[in-house]
């Protein structure tokens, strides 16, 4: 369920994306994925930004999601829609999950 935020910023979210969640490592410490989660409405803002990565490292954003739907992990695997300019399933460098005073709001993926 959409927090505060999420709800007015609902119209504004105008794509959709897929969200596989990241379950764990296999065997050979590949990473494996649940099912897809599909048409989770965000919006894509193709700006390029400094953020830090889960290791602290300075790296460039050439993306941000705002997803509705969420919490996201910085592992889960994204599938962009086809009006997307880069990969289908671009690297997620970092992810701020948002909460209100009540639940789950929003998520901010850079890419």
């Amino acid at each position: 369920m959409a927090g505060t935020f999420a709800q007015r910023f609902l119209d504004w979210c105008t794509m959709t994306i897929s969200i596989e969640p990241y379950t764990g490592p296999n065997a050979y410490g590949e990473s494996q994925y649940g099912p897809p989660v599909f048409d989770v409405p965000c919006r894509i803002d193709e700006r390029i930004r400094m953020v830090r990565d889960s290791q602290g490292v300075e790296r460039a954003s050439t993306t941000v999601l705002f997803v509705i739907g969420g919490p996201i992990d910085a592992r889960d695997r994204i599938t962009m829609p086809g009006v997307y300019k880069g990969i289908p399933q671009p690297p997620i460098i970092t992810v701020s999950n948002f909460y209100d005073k009540n639940s789950f709001d929003h998520s901010e993926v850079y890419l």
